[in-house]
């Protein structure tokens, strides 16, 4: 079964670049930075690991690093960038539901992932094993798309003379579902490229993802992450303090 973003994972990275410039790396950087506050040390297990974006420079820094990622596309670019860099860590190519190895220190699901989750039931599955997979007093970093996000129509749209892409996010007939649309074309690596892909995501109340944490004994951190306030979603920060 094809996942979200396997047709277009060999492109994935370049098309991020081309979208968002120098913000791309000091987004990235930003992130790492309030995951380097948080813990100094430690293992860590990054669900919907995409090509890398947080376990490549983790594992560099010294953390013991678990990348969990759906798509095979994604996966495999990941393997391949890793051994690339020297670098060995476990990659699992599983849904976060059905991920069942080693434990963590801070569990990090971040870039939307939570948003691909369409149903309550997925949603719940999919906290309760991040969540027990976190040890005693480790943490959740994770972010919620904002209803901005959800409302913009027409989300990305950029025409220039090597790279096209739109993207649109439009509401199903529940309102919180909504069809995720993407085209883009352009050259990499001297070679043409163009793809097409849609499929489902939902926005989750900060409230409701809130609860179903607290029930599995995280509470959230106070800590400012003021700085991601203009990123299009809320970045939180959750500890393991019940268990």
């Amino acid at each position: 079964m094809q996942e979200a973003h396997d047709i277009w994972a060999r492109y994935y990275d370049y098309v991020y670049e081309r979208t968002y410039g120098h913000f791309y790396e000091r987004f990235t950087n930003m992130t790492l930075g309030v995951i380097q506050e948080t813990i100094g040390a430690g293992t860590i297990i990054d669900f919907g690991a995409g090509t890398g974006r947080f376990s490549l420079p983790l594992k560099e820094k010294g953390y013991e690093i678990i990348a969990v990622e759906k798509s095979a596309g994604m996966t495999e670019v990941l393997t391949n960038k890793a051994r690339t860099r020297n670098l060995d860590f476990p990659i699992y190519n599983c849904a976060i539901a059905d991920y069942m190895n080693g434990d963590c220190d801070l569990a990090l699901a971040l870039f939307s992932v939570l948003s691909y989750a369409t149903t309550e039931d997925e949603l719940k599955k999919n906290i309760h094993n991040i969540c027990s997979h976190i040890s005693p007093n480790g943490y959740f970093f994770f972010d919620l798309p904002k209803s901005a996000f959800f409302n913009a129509d027409m989300l990305i749209d950029i025409n220039q003379l090597d790279f096209v892409r739109r993207v649109t996010v439009l509401p199903q007939e529940n309102n919180s579902l909504h069809t995720y649309h993407e085209q883009c074309q352009g050259i990499f690596e001297r070679k043409p490229f163009r793809y097409e892909e849609a499929f489902s995501i939902r926005f989750w109340e900060r409230k409701f993802v809130a609860n179903l944490l607290e029930a599995e004994g995280l509470l959230p951190v106070k800590i400012d992450l003021s700085a991601f306030n203009g990123t299009g979603a809320t970045y939180l920060l959750f500890q393991k303090t019940k268990f």
